[in-house]
């Protein structure tokens, strides 16, 4: 780096690079993950029959839950958030308001889930954040309320992870990907974990220098009423 005799200017310089640095490494993870999701052609079926049917429900950011069959989720294990990138910085978030339902085999494994997302209670880090996301620049709340994710078939692939092939509905737009999930044991039951990044350009948002790429991460404890 050139010396400069003002050292203020020399840190200003150096700030600046970092985070050109960890915008463009974040622009790289989130890029390489977005393109192992695209789903070419028609997902397979589901051959499992569902044996327990699992109702979610998020009110004023608190989860309760009620089944049929044999399993249930733990509610206090449940979190749901999303994370949003522009330069040098980032903003964390999650919705106080979602309705789920997961379908589950005879041994617990999920089969199917769908989710319907209340957009007007997003709570972020910010409030300044949480009323921007609600206008035209992003969701569109007066014209299009919700968020849907619709997963149509879990693909086990061994004992600790599946792939779920997924409608994202979002402004108007459906866009098909595949979602990883992750399965672990834990105390009183069998954790499951979705980390995966949703395009937001394909929904047709695009907002000035924020990324087009959000993260998006779910996880809860599955076990025997």
């Amino acid at each position: 780096m050139r010396k400069i005799i003002i050292g203020g200017i020399i840190i200003i310089v150096a700030v600046g690079g970092y985070v050109f640095i960890k915008d463009r490494q974040i622009k790289k993870e989130l890029s390489t993950v977005q393109e192992s999701q695209e789903v070419k052609g028609s997902a397979e079926k589901n051959t499992r029959e569902t044996a327990s049917s699992i109702t979610l429900s998020k009110t004023n950011g608190t989860w309760s839950v009620s089944q049929t069959g044999e399993y249930t989720i733990d509610p206090k294990s449940l979190k749901f958030t999303f994370t949003g990138y522009k330069p040098g910085g980032e903003h964390t978030g999650t919705f106080n308001s979602i309705k789920s339902e997961i379908g589950l085999d005879k041994d617990g494994v999920p089969v199917s889930a769908n989710m319907v997302i209340d957009i007007a209670s997003v709570k972020t880090d910010s409030e300044a954040v949480d009323k921007h996301l609600q206008t035209v620049d992003f969701f569109d709340v007066a014209n299009n309320p919700n968020i849907t994710v619709n997963i149509k078939s879990i693909q086990i692939e061994n004992e600790t992870s599946a792939k779920a092939i997924t409608d994202i509905t979002m402004k108007g737009v459906t866009k098909t990907i595949s979602m990883p999930i992750a399965f672990a044991r834990a105390a009183n039951g069998t954790k499951f974990m979705i980390d995966t990044r949703v395009n937001i350009a394909d929904f047709g948002i695009a907002y000035g220098p924020v990324l087009n790429e959000v993260r998006v991460t779910a996880e809860g404890v599955i076990m025997k009423k």
